[in-house]
């Protein structure tokens, strides 16, 4: 500015002046219920979840991130996000960007079982006799039903255990009928108990009868 023949110039001077510089964390989208699968061949749930690092609206890229689950009987966490649901209940997941010691948590995640699944096929032993008596045959009929409608199952298995050492002069195990035909000579078994049970490993299915031994006289 030029005045009176003199030229005047004016200047601001400010303090120095660092920017502003905003770090934050971005959660991925997740869900807030989990459902863990009932059966162990499909193992327990696992999900896996993910941040995003920004410094203001810039991406940062390979952050360290830190995470911690609420409750570790519930749910545990790796560092790399990996998510392991072990049972029924309620957690939490924190990240953190260990940098800039920043944090980000999600809602509370609430964590189910599965309901298990229903078999279809049911199993029985069933007998004439309620016991069984010495020197006289007693036969057991295995009945197998799908959907409650009796059909024939093959691949049945049965053992027998007591704490008496049975000896059966007859052991004959039917496997087209599915019946299992006993006899015992032994008088010494009269009084003594034993369980009979039958098995079948693939359809899951299991069925057990305790048998007491008396005599006919």
């Amino acid at each position: 500015m030029s005045k009176n023949g003199i030229c005047h110039l004016y200047c601001e001077r400010t303090a120095d002046e660092q920017p502003t510089i905003n770090y934050r964390l971005v959660l991925g989208a997740y869900n807030k219920a989990y459902q863990i699968p009932s059966s162990p061949e499909s193992g327990i749930g696992v999900t896996k979840l993910e941040t995003t690092a920004y410094m203001n609206d810039q991406i940062v890229f390979n952050p360290t991130i830190e995470w911690l689950s609420s409750n570790n009987d519930v749910a545990t966490i790796a560092q790399d996000g990996t998510v392991t649901f072990i049972k029924a209940g309620i957690v939490k997941f924190t990240a953190r960007w260990t940098e800039h010691d920043v944090e980000v948590t999600t809602d509370e995640i609430t964590v189910t079982e599965s309901e298990p699944e229903v078999n279809p096929w049911t199993l029985s032993i069933t007998s004439r006799y309620s016991k069984m008596y010495t020197n006289k045959d007693i036969v057991f009929t295995f009945v197998t039903k799908n959907d409650g409608v009796k059909e024939h199952l093959d691949g049945l298995q049965y053992e027998i255990t007591s704490d008496y050492s049975f000896t059966f002069v007859t052991e004959k195990f039917d496997t087209t009928a599915n019946t299992l035909t006993l006899k015992t000579t032994d008088n010494g078994a009269i009084g003594k108990k034993f369980t009979l049970r039958v098995y079948h490993t693939a359809k899951k299915l299991e069925a057990t009868k305790d048998v007491t031994v008396e005599s006919l006289i």
